[in-house]
């Protein structure tokens, strides 16, 4: 029996992609003049909850997105693609002088995102990372303060000229490419990102492979993302690979690998 698309925490949320506006606005006033779904605001807030906010979890690939990210150099302006609710936790290690934009095709998830901004909340997994890096709850509020905008648009399917805005020195996409449906829309999609991307800019992503049973279960099938699909796409771009690897995922029945990589624009 095939499951709702609602019941998959982690997976599609059926959105009617006709209610996707693209739109960019200080984060503070983004939303108020948004008609919010409360089901996809409490999956969400479900998201966070099951994802983000108890012990880290080890064996994810977490760990080596944060490294990642911690190795890129301060850059000015950091974007976050499909950012969801979690900005704040990739923000961690990042090196981040100015601004941060966060952009989801959701504005249910950029509502849960704006609570925890307000919010002075800093759940387990992220007091572990704090530490991890030496750094300290003082780090986490000036974060907070270097959120500039929300961007509500589908980098999936929709050019970004439609959201004029900064280049920026790094983005990141962590789980979002994944979602591409074939090797062709991952490879538009990549560029389409890296539109936005300063010269010499970084790129940061992870790619999640679902497992048997998760295609089973929702039809989508991303098992075509591998290292030569990554590298042909970023080739396509003319985005240099400067690391790619594939980590094996313990104990998730929904994904069985991720592949997570860093690129900059030659």
């Amino acid at each position: 029996m095939m499951r709702s698309r609602t019941q998959y925490v982690g997976g599609w949320l059926g959105e009617d992609e006709s209610r996707v506006k693209s739109s960019s606005a200080p984060w503070r006033d983004a939303l108020s003049h948004t008609r919010l779904d409360q089901e996809h605001v409490d999956y969400f807030s479900q998201y966070r909850s099951l994802y983000f906010n108890e012990s880290f979890r080890d064996g994810q690939g977490t760990d080596e997105i944060l490294e990642l990210i911690a190795g890129v150099e301060e850059v000015e302006c950091w974007l976050d693609l499909g950012c969801g609710p979690t900005t704040l936790f990739w923000s961690i290690p990042a090196n981040v002088r100015t601004s941060i934009d966060c952009c989801d095709k959701s504005a249910e998830a950029l509502k849960v995102l704006h609570d925890f901004i307000l919010s002075d909340d800093i759940p387990p997994c992220y007091q572990q990372v704090l530490a991890r890096f030496g750094r300290d709850h003082h780090h986490l509020a000036c974060v907070r303060e270097k959120i500039d905008k929300f961007i509500i648009h589908d980098v999936l399917s929709t050019p970004f000229r439609d959201v004029p805005g900064p280049q920026h020195d790094l983005i990141t996409a962590i789980g979002l490419f994944g979602l591409c449906k074939s090797p062709e829309r991952y490879a538009w999609a990549l560029g389409n990102a890296a539109a936005q991307l300063a010269e010499d800019g970084y790129m940061i992503g992870a790619d999640w492979v679902r497992s048997a049973r998760f295609i089973d279960a929702e039809g989508h099938d991303n098992s075509y993302i591998n290292e030569v699909s990554i590298r042909r796409a970023a080739d396509e771009h003319r985005l240099d690979v400067l690391s790619l690897s594939k980590v094996c995922i313990r104990g998730d029945p929904l994904y069985s690998t991720v592949f997570v990589w860093l690129m900059r624009r030659e």
